[in-house]
């Protein structure tokens, strides 16, 4: 988890919805990543959800439905891409275990 694989595991794993992140934070808690790094990690990735989220809450309450429709189209895309990502990482890290 210190090495910048396990940075960007980690950061990928806590962009995608879904995922217990709390439970990610605590097993992380406990090994010797940097306080500092943990607290990056999960700030940068949690962001982008909370503000789709807050988003949606927002333009329901306002009856917004057309710019709900579009955030929620958003968030779809947000994901797919996240997963995708995901995807791209695991298919890399697998051809790195391949090569060694």
């Amino acid at each position: 988890l210190n090495s910048s694989k396990g940075t960007t595991g980690m950061f990928i794993i806590c962009l995608i919805p879904g995922i217990p992140k709390d439970l990610l934070m605590y097993v992380a808690g406990v090994t010797p990543v940097k306080a500092v790094r943990l607290f990056f990690i999960y700030a940068l990735s949690r962001t982008p959800g909370i503000l789709i989220w807050v988003s949606v809450g927002t333009n329901a309450f306002e009856k917004n439905y057309k710019d709900m429709f579009i955030t929620i189209c958003g968030a779809i895309l947000f994901i797919t891409l996240t997963l995708i990502l995901k995807n791209r990482y695991k298919k890399k890290v697998e051809l790195n275990n391949l090569i060694e």
